[in-house]
């Protein structure tokens, strides 16, 4: 198997600075700005009860469960959400809202290699003839140096279409998530490290303690076990094994105890994961038959 080669951040931040990418990076930033004046405006966000529960669980010792009869999430969400609670409401909001927008950034530069993984050449590193053409076509500019320098090297080049336009296709999406100030853009920002990670045989094990991290924050990446189970990946399985000891056990135990860890997974499962088995029954007084996480 062919690998996606990294990208440096020191390459971002040039493409960033560059003068022809300048007016499009300002409006990007503009429109995050306004999309977080209006995040403080609203009052029934996501992020206020499930950060409070948060909060009280792992700063106060109240149950998360039993205290909170909505909350689903296992214990290591708390553990994340709750450090941003640290700070004042307003400034833990902002905080949140732009970790989200980072983490939303990465997620896409991390995905675009593996859209183009098809496209790029099996060896990767192109002839020796087709680099020369490449650096010949390469202008002075800092753009035309910096993507002649990653077609001759890496043979992967900036397709704005590829940024762009599934950016304004999931926009509604992504909004929402932003200004509900929900988890879902970090549990993303995991799944595409780790199918960004599986393009690589020497980090698959990395692939599977990311597709863990995600399960850990909500249960739903699971089903991309099947999927390893299936090719018989065990590098990967061996890396969600570890990552699932890391999420589960070891770090919540940091901030609950061993104890107090154990009794919230032994109640987290009872809640979240049992009642999916179970067909045919209302679950917490729902209108339809649904899974809670």
């Amino acid at each position: 198997m062919k690998t996606i080669r990294s990208l440096k951040i020191t390459n971002i931040f040039e493409i960033i600075k560059e003068k022809t990418n300048r007016k499009t990076v300002i409006w990007i930033s503009c429109f995050f700005l306004l999309l977080l004046i209006y995040v403080h405006t609203r009052h029934t966000i996501d992020f206020i009860p499930l950060s409070t529960t948060a909060m009280e669980g792992v700063f106060k010792g109240i149950d998360l469960y039993d205290a909170h009869c909505d909350f689903s999430y296992p214990p290591f969400f708390s553990c994340v959400v709750s450090l941003f609670r640290i700070f004042v409401f307003p400034l833990s909001l902002t905080l949140w809202y732009l970790f989200n927008v980072i983490l939303l950034v990465f997620s896409l530069l991390l995905i675009v290699p593996v859209v183009k993984y098809g496209e790029t050449d099996p060896k990767w590193k192109v002839k020796e003839k087709e680099k020369t053409e490449i650096k010949k076509k390469s202008t002075g500019s800092l753009r035309g140096k910096i993507v002649g320098y990653l077609k001759s090297r890496y043979n992967w080049s900036f397709d704005k279409k590829l940024y762009i336009i599934p950016t304004i296709l999931a926009s509604f999406i992504l909004m929402d998530n932003l200004y509900l100030g929900q988890i879902n853009i970090l549990v993303l920002f995991t799944i595409c490290c780790a199918i960004y990670f599986y393009y690589n045989e020497k980090t698959h094990v990395l692939t599977g303690i990311f597709i863990a991290m995600g399960i850990a924050i909500k249960i739903t990446p699971a089903l991309f076990f099947v999927y390893f189970l299936y090719k018989r990946n065990w590098k990967v399985l061996y890396g969600a094994i570890l990552g699932l000891f890391l999420f589960f056990l070891v770090i919540p135990s940091a901030f609950f105890g061993i104890e107090g860890n154990f009794n919230l997974l032994i109640k987290w499962i009872k809640l979240a994961i049992l009642p999916f088995f179970t067909s045919g029954e209302f679950i917490r007084g729902d209108e339809m038959y649904k899974h809670i996480n």
